[in-house]
């Protein structure tokens, strides 16, 4: 039977182990504590590390293959428009507060990517990013909307600005919004810890990515543009210790009997340049686009169209800003997909640096990480550039292999594989340093409670007992 333990996860998008675990962690007292007296260490993020394939998984315990979210944009294919936004209603797995709905526990998910638009739960889900405006697919129960605005004050910010445009935004407005959100957020999830009733409850914050991917070149040494006398040197870090200040008063909060979790979805890479995979598959004969849209590209930088490709003579294309995403067209490849795929993953392998030297990239091929049938929107190959310190780039026309930005925008940083992750509470045995994968939490969340874990999720339990 399910005990009466209850469990708090605190996400933290993109905390990068190598400050949070060394440079910086004397000087974050909150999460020194948990390092000292639990678990912590590093957590292996989904393959791709996009934030919303990552947050998936960790709150069901199954893999892209599984859930079927990979990316941020349904896969591009020819009877498609340009792409489309993913929803909650393209998850095919249950979260861990679904699960924990059919044994009476109740949970609280606030800020959840992707969440919108939501569905019932016992209990309150607040979507996240994505998320339109504050309309009734936004919140559930509905009726508690006018509760959180009287919290948070009637301007609930969801991001600091539209999807992706916050590198549209000057970086003292981007900081500006990004406390700003972080604290009506805060607000919120403090009055419900003391005010409504749970069992299990769930916040994550996603400022933290925002500053990652745009003030980088502040904080890394090795990045091609660091620059340590600028004022916003230390904006990185003293976020962190602004978030150490909310962890020491959220612990406040909490009883003896609930178990802390404080964990990233992914880390961070800085950003060494991208590589435009997809003019590449043009002259390699991979890609070909209509007569128009071939002369247009001659003289402009284009976004990635599906409607101008010539099908016919496509055999890949690729998609993504971080990792590439490549697309193999099976109605072209046909028998031959596993050749083919051989052949193109190794000739992508052989790409170098801008300035010759060899990258370190790996290819992940989905029947070999997915171990399940093939859906319309999975990637055929999954690249991590130099392990990812290398981008990529969809957009067409550029004249050379290599760039900076995509029309997008330019990022400092990109994600890596490896998160921080904290664990923390009574029964929590004070082990140290371990290395854990995002698909473990979700099932040993459930063992907290007594429930075993569901089949599908791919994930261990983490010895914690």
């Amino acid at each position: 039977m399910p005990n009466k333990k209850k469990v708090f996860v605190f996400g933290i998008d993109g905390m990068p182990p190598e400050f949070i675990l060394d440079k910086w962690l004397d000087e974050l007292p909150a999460f020194k504590y948990l390092a000292e007296n639990g678990i912590f260490g590093r957590i292996a993020s989904t393959i791709p590390p996009t934030s919303i394939a990552a947050w998936t998984s960790f709150f069901t315990g199954c893999n892209p293959g599984e859930t079927g979210i990979y990316h941020y944009i349904k896969r591009y294919y020819k009877n498609r428009t340009n792409g489309e936004l993913i929803t909650a209603d393209d998850i095919r797995t249950n979260a861990v507060w679904d699960i924990l709905g059919g044994y009476g526990k109740k949970s609280i998910a606030l800020n959840i990517l992707p969440a919108y638009p939501v569905k019932p739960i016992n209990g309150i889900l607040l979507s996240g990013a994505l998320t339109p405006d504050f309309n009734e697919k936004a919140l559930y129960p509905y009726s508690l909307k006018k509760e959180v605005l009287d919290i948070t004050g009637p301007d609930y910010m969801f991001e600091v600005s539209d999807f992706g445009k916050y590198r549209d935004l000057n970086y003292d407005k981007m900081i500006e919004g990004v406390y700003k959100m972080s604290e009506m957020q805060f607000d919120l999830v403090f009055n419900f810890l003391k005010n409504k009733a749970w069992d299990f409850f769930a916040y994550t914050l996603t400022g933290s990515d925002i500053l990652h991917h745009t003030l980088w070149r502040y904080v890394d040494p090795k990045h091609i543009n660091f620059d340590s006398n600028s004022k916003y040197v230390n904006t990185i870090k003293d976020f962190y210790k602004y978030l150490d200040g909310r962890l020491k008063k959220l612990m406040s909060f909490l009883d003896g009997d609930t178990a802390l979790l404080v964990s990233s979805d992914h880390g961070m890479n800085r950003l060494d340049g991208r590589i435009n995979l997809n003019d590449w598959l043009i002259k390699n004969k991979y890609l070909a686009l209509n007569e128009g849209y071939a002369n247009e590209i001659k003289n402009e930088i284009k976004k990635f169209d599906p409607k101008r490709i010539d099908w016919e003579k496509t055999s890949a294309f690729s998609t993504g800003a971080y990792e590439a995403m490549v697309f193999v067209n099976r109605e072209v490849v046909g028998s031959r997909y596993d050749d083919f795929c051989k052949k193109l993953s190794s000739e992508i392998s052989a790409i170098s640096k801008k300035d010759g030297s060899k990258m370190n990239t790996k290819i992940f091929h989905a029947s070999e990480i997915y171990k399940n049938s093939y859906d319309e929107n999975m990637p055929d190959m999954i690249v991590y550039f130099d392990d990812l310190y290398w981008g990529t780039n969809s957009d067409l026309g550029h004249n050379d292999l290599y760039s900076w930005a995509n029309l997008v925008g330019a990022d400092d940083a990109l994600h890596s594989a490896q998160g921080t992750f904290f664990m923390h509470g009574k029964n929590i045995k004070k082990r140290g340093a371990v290395k854990v994968d995002i698909l473990d939490i979700a099932p040993t969340i459930l063992d907290m409670y007594g429930i075993e874990p569901n089949k599908k999720m791919s994930g261990k339990i983490i010895d914690y007992k």
